[in-house]
């Protein structure tokens, strides 16, 4: 691997602790993207720290944040259920 990839890749360089982190893919994305984020999660759960993987149906790099701004939305019920009741 190159040095500035090593540098620079978030999956390298998990905390040793840390809050609830949600990582949200776009089924839509290419399967490359979403190899990425199942990856990613993966690993930050494998650490032990808290977090899940969640695959936004439908949805792509362009659309994805509907999910969020719909209050009926995946990403947005996630947001709600991290802040707690």
């Amino acid at each position: 691997m190159r040095p500035e990839a090593e540098r620079n890749s978030p999956i390298r360089h998990l905390p040793a602790s840390a809050g609830e982190l949600v990582v949200a893919y776009g089924t839509r994305e290419l399967p490359e993207l979403c190899r990425q984020s199942i990856e990613y999660g993966r690993a930050w759960s494998e650490r032990g720290l808290p977090g899940r993987v969640l695959p936004v149906d439908g949805a792509d790099h362009f659309t994805i944040l509907d999910a969020l701004a719909r209050p009926d939305g995946v990403l947005a019920r996630a947001l709600m259920t991290m802040l707690g009741p």
